[in-house]
């Protein structure tokens, strides 16, 4: 890439009127070109042609090197480079293959340029398919015609005569070969605009009929009369074919007729003749196959039979005018063939007059098969190609039209946000490959019951639905319930159970917004409160809702700042032994006094955390500050205190945890023991491989794990005893309402006993509750009965005098 970037600036700086040149074939050619690194085979230039010639837009093809064009092995390739290197130059045939799969014969004709002391591959790509055609015909045409014929390259360069050429001329085609005419057989006198309007014509697509004189080798004059037939490839000149017939022999002017007629009727391209009335008098083989018309359909009949009846009156005057004022015309149009299909078609018309008549001659070529391709490039742009719906572009334009339909009809208008819950742990845990087998599932469903809404695919798992038309708040209502009812069923894949829900949000025009933006930011705040229930639901949106997320986008960019500007702080609340009412740890509890907002509760900003992706720093800064904070406990003789860390799945699921984990235990020299990490029900029964992977790590750095809020979830027996957890802390809504959870709390203590693991019951707030609990077995308490959570400062007090507390309690 070094070396690419290297030559390119080297290529682009002007030395020796290069850019005039560079901009000459590199710009203005229409042959393909390519500027090659023979080192690297990287290419690092091409021109329009050669973008178009390969399919590929500019940037594409310059990501690309030569090995990926070739059907060649690299090694085949690279002898080939060498081979031009060593030579200069090389004129060889190969196969190249387009961004479409498309398999292409061509002729690369290459030369080594060294400029500002850059050695570059300057490769010219010609096209064989109907090169190959023509070279056949004009071999034979060659062997058996009478006729004196010059073949004269895209510079006009002589390339090849017959014998008869040789006989009239008396020249020998070793002698003329490259030169141009004008310097051979051109007599002295002849004017030098007339040279100059014959490759003006040539270069407008046009063939010149003309009598004129031409010089023989001894100088003596011929009367000839002259055709000059250019060739064009894809619209670029190739090639140019002269037929000089000697007038003095009228014998040959049947034969001049002939010949003409083979040329055209051999062309690759659709040739169709008319007279200045637009009526046919001939057409080649290849019009009746693009038209589809015999030619004895066509002759006779006026032009008019092919229109396509997609253009007035004014386009064509405007085409004839061109015509008649500068003797041609060319362009992309619509006809239609024999069987009344419409088809696109290059056309190419110019006049030819011989002092006599006047004809019109078209040159036609069918590009269906290129606009079909340009229409399947459109629709990749506006399509999911997974799922197959429209993308945002699409959904989002199509909204503002909606929304203006909706506006001129006094209807209303709903859009609906959808959002697949916890699709992520889907790929995470089964692989994306189920995961889009998942995505194209509910995709089915919406469009089996939105059916005549506007679905779109805005992202990895969001969807957008666009209702209209009468009764479209109704008719979307009882459609997403429909959606709802239809989740509640389970999705099979690859002998995977699966059950998938989702929220919705929606928004209506004009009540909730009045261009597209509003409506859907309404609808996604709808979606996000939604989100706040267990399972599928949905919310239609309120004015109401704007409070809350303006709030939580307050949190979330305050979130930025919070830890540089030291605004968190650790509380703690002791973990106490039922049996001996010792201190044995406390549990570290984050709080943010954030100056704006003033104090904030963990439940108000650790889930937006989460989602910003901030629980990662600020996570790290809590396990930090609790080590550190530990460690100076044991410095003041608390020896035997550890300190309980909650953490989020979040956390856990990032591969580098424990090493994060393990790196603050080594800068704040703080032992494993002394730390204990409390897990949700969601993290201890989580299938992912990372999460098993961090817990198991962290076990091994003698790190305990406890299940916070135990009974409020669904924990596998197998899953505890397999992840090897420590401890269970009982739901402090349990222990509040304990004469009605008892049976409750009396089965967790037993589970836990016969688990072999420690029970902390949380919430203890008064007397009854805690001696129920030292009875029932209970390892340890924790509760406002023994203190609300204190800042590290009063901690230290509260340890000190917890003796005399102690006395209290008892």
């Amino acid at each position: 890439m070094e070396r690419h970037n290297r030559l390119t600036k080297r290529i682009s700086k002007k030395s020796g009127g290069y850019s005039d040149l560079y901009k000459a074939l590199m710009d203005q050619n229409p042959l393909p070109i390519l500027l090659i690194d023979p080192t690297s085979g990287s290419i690092f230039d091409a021109n329009v042609a050669a973008t178009q010639f390969y399919e590929y837009s500019k940037v594409e093809l310059l990501s690309k090197r030569v090995y990926d064009i070739h059907t060649l092995s690299k090694q085949e390739i690279d002898l080939s480079i060498r081979n031009v290197v060593n030579e200069g130059k090389s004129s060889l045939f190969f196969s190249h293959i387009t961004k479409s799969g498309l398999v292409k014969d061509v002729k690369m004709e290459s030369v080594i340029l060294n400029i500002n002391g850059v050695n570059v591959l300057h490769s010219i790509i010609s096209d064989l398919s109907a090169i190959k055609l023509q070279e056949t015909f004009f071999q034979t045409l060659f062997e058996k015609s009478p006729y004196a014929i010059a073949i004269l390259d895209e510079n006009y360069r002589i390339i090849d005569v017959n014998t008869n050429f040789e006989q009239l001329f008396q020249y020998d085609l070793l002698e003329i070969r490259g030169f141009t005419p004008n310097k051979v057989i051109y007599p002295d006198w002849l004017n030098h605009n007339e040279i100059q309007n014959h490759v003006n014509q040539i270069s407008s697509f046009g063939i010149i009929k003309t009598n004129t004189a031409r010089k023989k080798k001894d100088g003596s004059l011929v009367d000839v009369e002259m055709i000059i037939l250019p060739t064009f490839h894809s619209g670029v000149h190739v090639t140019t074919y002269v037929l000089y017939f000697d007038r003095t022999e009228q014998r040959l002017a049947d034969k001049h007729n002939e010949l003409l007629g083979n040329v055209l009727k051999y062309h690759t391209e659709g040739v169709v003749i008319s007279n200045t009335e637009g009526y046919i008098e001939w057409v080649n083989h290849a019009f009746t196959k693009i038209t589809g018309y015999s030619s004895s359909e066509l002759i006779g009949k006026n032009q008019r039979i092919l229109q396509s009846g997609k253009y007035d009156l004014q386009f064509y005057k405007d085409m004839w005018s061109d015509i008649l004022s500068n003797g041609h015309w060319s362009g992309e149009i619509w006809n239609r063939n024999k069987q009344g299909t419409l088809y696109p078609q290059s056309l190419r018309i110019f006049k030819i007059e011989d002092g006599v008549s006047k004809k019109y001659v078209g040159v036609v070529r069918d590009i269906s098969e290129r606009k079909e391709w340009e229409e399947r490039v459109d629709t990749l742009k506006y399509k999911d190609r997974l799922t197959g719906l429209f993308n945002r572009s699409y959904i989002t334009t199509c909204l503002e039209n909606k929304i203006q339909t909706a506006n001129h009809k006094k209807t209303k208008l709903v859009v609906i946000c959808w959002d697949l819950d916890n699709f992520k742990s889907i790929n995470d845990n089964l692989g994306q490959a189920i995961g889009d087998i998942v995505l194209q599932t509910v995709t089915s469903k919406l469009q089996r019951i939105f059916k005549d809404a506007l679905i779109g695919r805005f992202g990895s798992d969001e969807f957008v639905i666009i209702v209209s038309g009468e009764n479209a708040v109704e008719k979307a209502t009882l459609q997403i319930e429909r959606m709802i009812g239809e989740l509640k069923k389970s999705i099979w894949i690859e002998n995977h159970e699966l059950f998938v829900s989702g929220s919705f949000g929606a928004a209506i025009y004009p009540k909730h917004g009045l261009d597209g933006d509003t409506i859907l930011a309404n609808a996604d705040i709808a979606m996000f409160k939604a989100k706040q229930y267990v399972g599928s639901h949905y919310i239609f949106y309120t004015d109401m809702m704007k409070d809350s997320v303006k709030r939580e986008f307050k949190i979330r960019n305050y979130l930025h700042s919070a830890i540089e500007n030291d605004e968190f702080e650790l509380w703690y609340q002791p973990i106490v032994e039922l049996s001996t009412l010792k201190i044995v740890g406390a549990e570290a509890l984050i709080r943010w006094h954030q100056p704006k907002l003033g104090f904030l509760p963990p439940d108000q900003f650790i889930s937006i955390a989460e989602k910003s992706g901030h629980i990662h720093q600020l996570g790290k800064w809590v396990l930090k500050q609790a080590c550190i904070q530990t460690k100076k406990l044991h410095q003041q003789g608390f020896s035997k205190q550890y300190v309980a860390v909650n953490v989020s799945v979040k956390q856990l699921e990032n591969e580098y945890f424990a090493e994060s984990v393990c790196g603050i235990l080594n800068e704040t020299e703080c032992k494993g023991e002394l730390l204990m990490i409390e897990v949700t029900e969601e993290t201890s029964i989580s299938d992912s491989q990372k999460v098993q992977m961090n817990l198991g790590k962290l076990a091994k750095l003698g790190i305990k794990c406890s299940i916070d809020d135990f009974g409020t979830g669904f924990s596998s027996l197998a899953k505890l005893h397999e992840l090897q957890m420590n401890q269970l802390k009982i739901d402090k809504s349990f222990i509040w309402d304990i004469e009605k959870s008892e049976k409750i709390v009396l089965a967790i203590l037993s589970m836990g006993k016969n688990l072999q693991l420690r029970v902390v019951s949380e919430g203890i707030e008064t007397k009854e509750q805690l001696e129920f609990l030292a009875r029932a077995g209970s390892d340890f308490g924790q509760g406002y009965y023994f203190t609300k959570p204190l800042p590290f400062e009063a901690y230290q007090v509260f340890l000190s005098e917890w003796q005399s507390n102690k006395e209290r309690i008892n």
